[in-house]
């Protein structure tokens, strides 16, 4: 349930980290696609796999919900996904934390002066 949370925070922005985008679900089989929300487009080809298709929002929860399910069920259902999601790989997720904690170190040093004695 945390990861559920974890990606909700992150596509009010919308960006999903690349490893929560790989711990989603799919959503396949659904009794009423009508209760189906649309949250944005995903397009990112990562180390191990194609992500091509939209976020979807199914009771509390979000899945992947691929092109060829998207195509199928056009004709009974009419998709509108209004905008896209950015994916942010692990790389640049790690870059930002290094440079935010090099930030804080900094701006602390003199805060944490009695801890190096």
């Amino acid at each position: 349930m945390q990861i559920n949370r974890l990606v909700l925070e992150g596509l009010e922005n919308g960006r999903i980290r690349e490893l929560y985008l790989y711990k989603l679900g799919e959503l396949k089989n659904v009794t009423d696609w009508t209760k189906v929300k649309e949250i944005g487009q995903v397009y990112f080809k990562g180390k191990y796999a194609l992500y091509s298709g939209g976020l979807v929002k199914h009771g509390e929860k979000v899945y992947f919900l691929s092109d060829a399910v998207i195509k199928s069920l056009s004709q009974y259902r009419k998709w509108n996904f209004k905008k896209k999601i950015e994916v942010i790989t692990e790389l640049d997720w790690k870059k930002k934390v290094t440079e935010f904690q090099s930030k804080y170190t900094k701006s602390n040093e003199g805060q944490v002066g009695h801890i190096k004695e």
